[in-house]
């Protein structure tokens, strides 16, 4: 698949799509975007077989993440999940060994005494 602008081979599918785009997609039509001019078209899906892989192996993790709210959601659920593991590693430094015995990885230094 060619730029219609630069002619360029490195072409991608458009992640962004206008507002009214669903009137072109039903009519079978795909948004590309030229990854040399940065030149957005849109055009009819290839018919043969190796592009139609690539294309879906493209699509595979690109289109989960990619969408604002899902990337969103993605970033706040890692935070929660290491704040957690944060808290959890705190406080299990910070538990107590026994009822005498100071925290684990304290020293404690007894100050000397007068004579």
């Amino acid at each position: 698949m060619k730029c219609p602008s630069c002619g360029s081979l490195d072409v991608r599918l458009s992640k962004r799509q206008p507002l009214f785009a669903f009137v072109r997609t039903l009519q079978g039509f795909e948004r590309y975007r030229c990854r040399g001019c940065r030149h957005a078209y849109w055009e009819k899906p290839p018919k043969n077989d190796e592009e139609r892989i690539r294309r879906k192996r493209q699509r595979a993790w690109g289109s989960f993440i990619q969408t604002r709210n899902r990337r969103g959601l993605i970033e706040i659920a890692l935070f929660i999940a290491m704040l957690v593991i944060f808290f959890v590693a705190i406080r299990y430094l910070v538990t107590k060994t026994g009822e005498g015995s100071p925290p684990a990885g304290i020293v404690l230094i007894s100050p000397p005494n007068p004579r």
